[in-house]
């Protein structure tokens, strides 16, 4: 058995004990996207903002602390609704805080 072949065999023996999300349960929990009306309302669904590619860095230092793009959801496409309104910096991060 190859490396590869055993680590998927050890995640899907802990994903059916329920130690590992499974990615249905996850997609469930996502917001569908839709285009939002200001920041206000998208912060509802996305707390922190939306991205959307995991490697976006946010350039903005607010209080003299630089802001975590990682508390931002992935979410390419809620993004890409929303990025031409509400990503007012043009970090590729909308709507963070």
């Amino acid at each position: 058995m190859t490396k590869s072949a055993a680590r998927l065999a050890v995640l899907a023996l802990l994903a059916t004990a329920g130690m590992v999300p499974a990615p249905q349960a996850e997609a469930a929990k996502a917001p569908t996207p839709v285009r939002y009306a200001n920041c206000k309302a998208l912060n509802k669904a996305y707390r922190y903002g939306v991205r959307a590619k995991a490697s976006t860095k946010n350039k903005v230092v607010s209080k003299g602390r630089t802001l975590k793009a990682s508390q931002a959801t992935v979410n390419q496409k809620a993004y890409q609704l929303n990025a031409k309104e509400l990503d007012a910096d043009r970090d590729g991060i909308a709507c963070e805080h």
